[in-house]
């Protein structure tokens, strides 16, 4: 009996762990996406930017001003998929446990 429990448990945290490790791709798949975006929106104002007939030093404070703005939206999903990141090594030392017998 006991060791029918055993692995009804085992397959549960199984199970568990499975379903973890799926919305946890999808996080990071998404949190990666929105990096993409805010990367490619960057790039583009950039180039905009260096083609534009503005002054060159009008065109030197905008681009710092992208790249201040750009640095801050990053930090924001970096700090997030760091966080994602932790909580996973987590949840695996966690569901490591329930294979230890």
């Amino acid at each position: 009996m006991l060791r029918s429990d055993s692995r009804r448990a085992h397959l549960r945290a199984s199970t568990q762990d499975h379903q973890g490790t799926s919305e946890h791709r999808v996080q990071m798949r998404e949190l990666l996406a929105a990096l993409a975006e805010i990367d490619r929106a960057y790039e583009v104002d950039l180039e905009t930017v260096r083609t534009s007939d503005a002054p060159i030093a009008i065109k030197q404070t905008v681009i710092d001003t992208l790249r201040q703005q750009h640095q801050e939206r990053r930090a924001l999903y970096l700090r997030k998929l760091e966080a994602a990141r932790r909580k996973r090594i987590g949840e695996v030392k966690i569901g490591s446990l329930w294979s230890i017998r």
